[in-house]
């Protein structure tokens, strides 16, 4: 039986939501108290490039902070906007894949006490 080449709305947002409470859950695994701190999961993509001990600021970490968030709300805007099955599963894999490094990071920051 093919597939539709359209994904329904319903679909998209619930599998979207999926992606990121499996996301916050992985986080939250070493340290449950950390979803307190959710405001500063982004900040998990930057631990990711960034050297232990460096330190941005609290003007450039906020900045980085809010701009990670923007790019999560465009990614989301977009993503969900796609019903075309191969378009959306694209955008959606991002995603994704941010979110992976995402929880990769947090779970170094919290590691080795690295602070946004």
């Amino acid at each position: 039986m093919e597939q539709p080449p359209e994904i329904s709305l319903s679909k998209r947002v619930g599998l979207w939501v999926a992606a990121w409470l499996l996301a916050a859950i992985a986080m939250a695994i070493p340290v449950p108290a950390a979803l307190f701190f959710f405001w500063m999961f982004p900040g998990g993509l930057f631990r990711v490039i960034s050297p232990a001990d460096w330190d941005p600021g609290e003007e450039i970490g906020l900045t980085l902070l809010v701009g990670a968030w923007i790019l999560y709300l465009l990614l989301t805007i977009v993503g969900l906007s796609q019903n075309r099955r191969a378009r959306y599963f694209f955008v959606y894999a991002v995603l994704c894949a941010l979110l992976v490094l995402n929880v990769i990071g947090c779970h170094m920051a919290i590691s080795d006490g690295w602070k946004t």
